[in-house]
């Protein structure tokens, strides 16, 4: 007989502690499980289908053969150590059946064995306290492994291919720890959960079966290290009443349907899961609409999709989660796909590059949901595309600190009450902000457009709408009100004079975007005095483009143009006409000189250029001599440079920003002098 070795083994799982009694370990390192009482030198061989009515340790010494159920086990501390020898059937009965039905069992193990062609493998029911190890079953019309109330047990090291079903816990499987488990191969599922609580599930591979992972009405159990692989449905699929469970390390990869699916499923957690090469989208939310059932309270960390034939992220009929930090790229249709009846979500931290359509897409009666930090690129393949496209009946949605670069256009936007806030988008070959029939009631501010076919365009029947501080580059606005086209990606050449090198917010005012209105009544451009470097504001007007007439000054185009020196910008007003408008001056600029006076106030100027990539340059004025710290911090307050931290003397100062190692956005940067404090935007644009 083996020399036993004894040592007592603690689990720790998600809902407490596991103890699963005494295991020993032979002194050639194989686990044998020990039952206080038996007398371990006692081990009875079986040759044959048998029922196992007593404790004691039991062991297969070659293969064993029958046509109904095989080997029954009906008491507690029973160990069945296979010896890697196989219980084969003719597709009647069940090969092992762990039979608690009378009363519950408990330190059972059975490890080492293979089951083959039976209508269950291995069923195991009533049972607490046991190990199930090294089990391999193939060629099983129903479950190679099937359990059913099982408390505070290991299954482990488990093989299952070539069954309908790979392994299967259900009816209050619970407070267990599975891992290592294979399924692959199974014509139905590889690994199937239900009714199943507290349980901890950890590396679980399911290859080449009908749906990979599937999960219903299961609570709180954690998943961790799971591959579902080249399924032939869903890889990971949450059905009805799964509640609070989480999901770490997840890979879903070239499945034919979805990869994750998650429905009618609450308050579960994802976190580090790559969905890759599925043949629809990586991860697809939906509730049941025919009961206005939504997914609702899930969160979904460190989320990755790519290269899937459908969207990154399918969601419909999901409200209240949470959605950060997801990486989407070159997916083959949207980046994120939001159907219907979608509400009170939050998207933040979101890359998405290269989209098949639009990067992200809102159909129809998706309320209240909000984007932050969102950055996109190369979205779209065909005119019709775009980076964002909220659709009809979409109202209350916030989007803030949106970058857009390249792609075919920015942001489309038809329905009402949206928010948009730091939105900067540059090098799209269509328009960069689209407001279309039936847009109504939405606020734009702080939009940053540059290197755009079309800056800005409003389609009639759009009304009610405002745009505070829109900044286009070079200083020339383009706007297109239904059929008149601006081509801004090869604008006019400025005349001599012309100031289209600096810096200006425009502002737009009334309620000049409504039906057969004019479609800008008023124009403001906002400007700095420190960056006129020499030209005299009182001589600042908005001028007009024609590709007639070329640059032509107010009077005879329908428009009066002014300056209001005290506030700090140049108007254009009664605008009737639709054109490209600039700042210029009616006198050439006076030569700029230093000067000896000390500033007579502390001042931080707005940077210039901006938007820049990579540098910029900061212009500040000490009144007298401070300690000075100049400091820049992205949206979410965190310090990502400091550019002065020093004691300075009186006077004018300047500081180079060089910003190649920033993504873009809108970052603050902030000057304290002494007792004074002033923080400012400024915009980096790859």
């Amino acid at each position: 007989m083996k020399r036993l070795i004894l040592y007592p083994l603690f689990v720790l799982i998600i809902s407490g502690t596991i103890s699963l009694a005494n295991f020993a370990h032979a002194a050639d390192g194989n686990p044998v499980f020990y039952h206080s009482g038996t007398d371990t030198n006692d081990v009875t061989v079986i040759s044959e289908c048998t029922e196992i009515m007593q404790s004691g340790i039991y062991q297969l010494e070659s293969d064993i053969t029958g046509d109904d159920t095989c080997l029954v086990i009906k008491a507690g501390n029973v160990t069945l150590d296979g010896n890697g020898y196989s219980v084969i059937g003719e597709e009647n009965g069940w090969g092992i059946h762990v039979d608690g039905s009378e009363q519950r069992l408990s330190n059972v193990e059975i490890r080492n064995i293979i089951v083959d062609g039976w209508v269950l493998g291995l069923f195991a029911t009533n049972l607490d306290e046991s190990r199930i190890t090294g089990v391999t079953a193939r060629n099983i019309t129903s479950s190679g492994l099937r359990f059913g109330n099982i408390f505070d047990s290991v299954v482990d090291s488990i093989h299952t291919y070539s069954n309908r079903n790979g392994i299967w816990f259900g009816n209050r499987t619970q407070d267990n720890q599975v891992s290592d488990i294979t399924s692959r191969d199974n014509s139905h599922f590889g690994i199937y959960v239900s009714a199943s609580y507290g349980n901890l599930f950890e590396r679980l591979t399911s290859v080449n079966n009908h749906e990979g992972v599937y999960v219903v009405a299961a609570d709180n159990n954690l998943f961790r290290e799971v591959l579902a692989d080249s399924n032939r449905f869903y890889g990971i699929d949450l059905r009805a009443s799964s509640h609070s469970n989480r999901y770490e390390q997840i890979t879903a990869s070239n499945n034919r349907w979805h990869g994750i699916r998650v429905g009618e499923s609450d308050d579960n957690e994802f976190e580090d899961v790559l969905l890759h090469s599925n043949e629809m989208a990586g991860m697809f939310l939906v509730g049941d609409l025919r009961f206005n059932v939504r997914v609702t309270g899930n969160s979904f960390r460190n989320i990755t999709a790519t290269e899937n034939d459908g969207s990154g992220l399918s969601i419909s009929a999901a409200a209240y989660s949470l959605f950060d930090g997801v990486t989407l790229n070159n997916n083959g249709e949207n980046g994120i796909s939001l159907g219907s009846r979608n509400h009170d979500n939050t998207f933040r931290n979101v890359t998405i590059n290269g989209t098949g359509q639009n990067g992200i897409s809102a159909l129809f009666n998706n309320p209240d949901n909000s984007f932050h930090n969102i950055t996109i690129s190369n979205a779209g393949t065909t005119s019709s595309h775009h980076s964002v496209q909220f659709g009809e009946d979409n109202p209350g949605n916030e989007l803030r600190n949106i970058v857009i670069a390249s792609g075919k256009n920015g942001i489309s936007v038809r329905t009402d009450s949206t928010v948009v806030d730091s939105l900067a988008v540059s090098g799209v070959s269509g328009t960069a902000v689209h407001l279309w029939q039936g847009a109504a009631g939405n606020r734009l501010s702080n939009l940053f457009l540059s290197d755009n076919v079309l800056d800005f365009q409003s389609s009639g029947q759009a009304s009610g709408n405002s745009v505070e501080f829109m900044l286009l580059d070079g200083g020339a606005v383009s706007f297109e009100a239904r059929d008149v086209s601006i081509n801004h990606n090869d604008p006019p050449e400025i005349m001599p004079g012309g100031l289209n090198e600096l810096p200006y917010f425009v502002e737009i005012l009334g309620s000049g975007m409504a039906g057969d209105d004019p479609f800008v009544e008023h124009i403001r451009f906002y400007y700095d005095p420190e960056e006129l470097d020499g030209w005299d504001e009182s001589t600042l007007e908005i001028w007009r483009y024609d590709s007639e007439n070329g640059w032509t000054r107010p009077g005879g185009n329908n428009y009066t143009t002014g300056v209001n020196t005290d506030e700090k910008y140049v108007y254009a007003e009664n605008i009737s006409e639709f054109s490209i408008f600039a700042v210029l001056s009616s006198e050439l600029p006076t030569s700029v000189t230093e000067t000896d006076e000390l500033p007579d106030a502390f001042v931080l100027t707005q940077n210039y250029p901006n938007p820049f990539n990579p540098s910029t340059n900061i212009r500040y004025e000490l009144p007298e001599p401070a300690e000075v710290r100049l400091e820049v911090f992205n949206l979410l307050g965190e310090r990502v440079a400091t550019l002065v931290d020093t004691r300075q003397e009186a006077g004018r100062h300047q500081v180079s920003f060089d910003a190649g190692s920033l993504s873009s956005g809108v970052y603050l940067y902030r000057l304290q002098a002494g007792n004074f404090v002033q923080t400012r935007k400024l915009t980096l644009i790859r």
